[in-house]
């Protein structure tokens, strides 16, 4: 992977124009384009990194709770996050319409795509939450069906509690998604920041008072997530409805707005459940490693997405930066950001590495006063850390294609990336014995297949330029 990213910066890159400076002086190299990819990476990032922080909270306060309820709070949020977060393309999606629509200087019709996307969440929402709310007990038993560990079994009725709760949050945070779609397609992320900034604080002293203070043990954690995600969902709506009523737009649905936001939305959709289904299955597999393994599991997922999301929010910067050149029909522009986005990406993976070994030798006692969950979470964080370059190459090249609406590329990638990787996971299920170890065997083959092979095929497509010409070409007809 490290040879790849030489080479796009030592021959031709995605632009097509020889780089003939190193890439160490060259990424240290001021570039004029520094400050706007700064001005949207680091509010989103303080603003995305508030969601793994709620799960860092969840897990520090529950893991002292005892290592079954800390194996069910890594069931149930692992399932309540994919159950969110393959909707993701309600904000992603939105990103590209509003910049290109602002590019091309139509801030009406940029408003009328955000609201649309905004009803269409409310609809999901409701939906989601109903099947969630009146079926929770079907789908942590069959989670469970693959063991016969007390343990295990104990673990699943505090991942019923905690999902039974945090399932009314549904509705709010997929608004939230379509909102700070808007919000960041409009390059006005300061009041996601600020949002994500108070409900993170709110979450830290609800969950104090209700798991300690009320005694309410892991459903305090729940209602403390709920309630500060339902008020930031609020908020979000509150300030983008004020936008999109100074365009004057109608407030109702239009259906020809959901077909745009689908038409992008669905590969993104697809590319979600990918990720999200194999890292469920990989909890799945987990509980056959036992106890112990899912309640490392649930504190390397919580650590590895944190670092995780500082490059998911430099892809949103590279997203909305390069759909408006898109708009604009500017492809030196383009040509120029891909490039600087890529040199960012791989010198913040740099300190992303020794924030994963320094995370995974300090802070387990943090989690949790379980010895071996303690040990096993520390091999598996010491081995996310080796990958970090990967990731590195692969999330901010999503946000580069995303910016060209080239999803069903990316909705393929993940597929072809997903399908080795669970039928590895799957062999190694069958292959190893149920000791906690084989948590660190299956997070590997995650890591080296799935995030692997995304690098890779999504190199070769940001290097073809094809994805912002036919986006060009798009806009123009």
């Amino acid at each position: 992977m490290l040879t790849i990213c030489y080479k796009f910066l030592h021959s031709k890159s995605a632009s097509g124009t020889l780089l003939r400076v190193s890439f160490i002086k060259s990424a240290l190299k001021k570039s004029k384009y520094d400050k706007s990819i700064l001005a949207i990476w680091l509010p989103s990032a303080a603003s995305l990194l508030v969601y793994p922080l709620f799960y860092i909270v969840d897990t520090a306060i529950v893991g002292h709770l005892g290592t079954q309820q800390l194996a069910g709070l890594a069931l149930g949020a692992s399932l309540i996050s994919a159950i969110t977060e393959v909707f993701m393309f309600l904000g992603f999606a939105t990103i590209s319409a509003v910049s290109i629509s602002l590019g091309l200087g139509d801030k009406k019709r940029a408003m009328r795509l955000g609201l649309d996307s905004i009803w269409l969440a409310v609809g999901i929402g409701i939906v989601i939450w109903t099947l969630l709310y009146f079926f929770t007990d079907e789908i942590i038993n069959a989670f469970l069906s693959t063991t016969h560990e007390q343990s295990a079994l104990e673990a699943g009725e505090y991942a019923y509690t905690y999902l039974k709760t945090i399932s009314w949050k549904v509705p709010f945070v997929l608004i939230s998604f379509a909102c700070n779609g808007v919000l960041r397609g409009m390059q006005r992320v300061r009041f996601s920041t600020f949002v994500s900034i108070v409900m993170s604080g709110v979450n830290i002293v609800l969950n104090f008072y209700f798991v300690y203070g009320l005694d309410l043990g892991i459903k305090g954690s729940a209602l403390g997530t709920l309630v500060a995600q339902v008020l930031g969902g609020i908020a979000l709506l509150i300030a983008v409805m004020r936008h999109i009523l100074h365009e004057k737009v109608g407030i109702m649905p239009s259906w020809s707005g959901f077909a745009t936001t689908l038409s992008t939305g669905i590969p993104l959709f697809i590319r979600s459940l990918c990720l999200w289904a194999t890292i469920v299955f990989l909890n799945a597999v987990s509980i056959y490693f036992g106890s112990v393994a899912l309640a490392a599991m649930q504190v390397v997922e919580s650590i590895w997405l944190f670092g995780l999301l500082t490059l998911d929010a430099l892809a949103i910067a590279a997203q909305t930066l390069i759909a408006e050149a898109i708009g604009k029909k500017d492809e030196k522009r383009i040509q120029a950001l891909v490039n600087r986005i890529l040199q960012i990406a791989l010198m913040t993976g740099i300190p992303l590495i020794f924030f994963q070994f320094i995370m995974g030798y300090f802070s387990m006692p943090m989690f949790t006063a379980d010895p071996e969950v303690q040990f096993y979470g520390m091999l598996a964080c010491f081995e996310t850390g080796l990958i970090v370059m990967i990731c590195a190459v692969t999330f901010p090249l999503d946000g580069v294609l995303m910016a060209g609406e080239d999803m069903k590329y990316l909705a393929k990638v993940a597929f072809f990336g997903a399908v080795p990787t669970v039928i590895l996971v799957l062999i190694a299920r069958i292959a190893l014995p149920p000791e906690p170890w084989g948590i660190i065997i299956i997070w590997f083959i995650f890591d080296g297949v799935y995030i692997g092979i995304r690098a890779i095929l999504n190199y070769r497509r940001v290097k073809s330029n094809v994805w912002y010409k036919h986006a060009i070409e798009s806009v123009s007809n």
